[in-house]
C-alpha cells in the first residue's frame, strides 16, 4: 500500500512538472505594455503639456508642477513611511535636472498600444541617458504618474 500511495505522489508530481513546462514555451512578451507614436488627435494637447511642463520647469514653478502629479498627499506620506523617499520630491529632483535641456530636446511622445489614456515622454539626456515622463489622461485630464530616468539602449 505503502509503494503504490508513493507512486501515486512520483506520478502526480511528474504530470504538474511536464504540464508546468509546456506552459513556459508561451511567448510573455506579450505580457510587456506595448507602445506606439502617440496618435495626431492626442498630439495636439500633448505638445500643450509639453510646452507647459517645460516652462514650469525652466521658471522652476515647482510647487505648482507638484499639483501635477497622480499620488495624492495621503499616498505620499504612506509612501514615505514605507519607503522612507517621497515619490514626487524625487520626480522633482530629476525634473530639475533635465530642466536646461528641455526646451530645446526633441521630445519622443508615444502611447500605449491597448490603453489610450497612458502616454510616455522621452527627453534626451547626457550620458547616454534619458528622461521618461508618464502621464494618464482621466477626466479630461492629464496627470504626471512618474518620472524616471533610464539608459539608452543601443539597437544593434
Amino acid at each position: 500500500m505503502k509503494k503504490l500511495l508513493i507512486t501515486l505522489v512520483l506520478a502526480v508530481i511528474a504530470t504538474v512538472a511536464v504540464w508546468a513546462v509546456s506552459f513556459r514555451k508561451d511567448d510573455l512578451s506579450r505580457y510587456i505594455p506595448q507602445e506606439q507614436p502617440a496618435a495626431m488627435q492626442s498630439k495636439k494637447q500633448l505638445l500643450l503639456l509639453q510646452e507647459a511642463l517645460t516652462g514650469m520647469c525652466i521658471k522652476s514653478e515647482w510647487k505648482k508642477l507638484e499639483k501635477c502629479f497622480s499620488i495624492s498627499k495621503a499616498d505620499r506620506s504612506f509612501i514615505k513611511q514605507e519607503t522612507g523617499e517621497d515619490p514626487v520630491e524625487k520626480y522633482i529632483s530629476l525634473l530639475k535636472d533635465y530642466a536646461s535641456l528641455m526646451r530645446n530636446a526633441e521630445w519622443e511622445m508615444t502611447q500605449l498600444v491597448n490603453n489610450h489614456n497612458s502616454f510616455v515622454f522621452r527627453i534626451p539626456g547626457e550620458n547616454g541617458k534619458k528622461l521618461c515622463i508618464s502621464l494618464m489622461k482621466q477626466k479630461g485630464h492629464y496627470l504626471l504618474t512618474s518620472v524616471e530616468e533610464k539608459e539608452t539602449h543601443k539597437k544593434k
